[in-house]
């Protein structure tokens, strides 16, 4: 429990990352505001967010292509936003198999934490995980 913080929760998923795609060819960027908001993140949020962002990093290096893949926490007003985009050729929305078991995966494990997931080709694919902070 005493890893039950957004900080540490960022700092896991930073050091995953640049590891992950340490010798991939892949540059990882991660921009994280210093000021992040001191909030209790449980468990539950920590596993899933993890398992989440980890299927989008297997994803950007077996199917994109990329170069560049950008991790980016940001605040706006009262939410958090987690972005990560890659510079690959993009996901492909029409053509994905039908019964794609990552991507309904990852919906899942977002919808069962009240966190709000979508995926879409910008430039290569943006995954986007964005959750209200809880009101003080």
């Amino acid at each position: 429990s005493s890893n039950d913080s957004l900080g540490n929760m960022i700092a896991y998923i930073r050091s995953y990352a640049l590891e992950y795609f340490e010798d991939s060819g892949i540059h990882c960027r991660i921009n994280i505001p210093d000021n992040l908001p001191n909030v209790e993140v449980i468990g539950e949020i920590r596993r899933n967010v993890f398992l989440v962002v980890k299927e989008a990093l297997n994803n950007i290096l077996k199917h994109a292509n990329a170069t560049e893949v950008e991790i980016r926490l940001v605040r706006e007003e009262n939410e958090l936003i987690l972005y990560i985009q890659d510079n690959g050729i993009g996901i492909n929305l029409d053509s994905l198999r039908q019964f794609s078991n990552g991507l309904k995966n990852m919906k899942k494990r977002m919808d069962d934490v009240q966190i709000e997931f979508s995926i879409e080709n910008r430039n290569g694919t943006l995954v986007t995980l964005r959750r209200k902070l809880p009101t003080v």
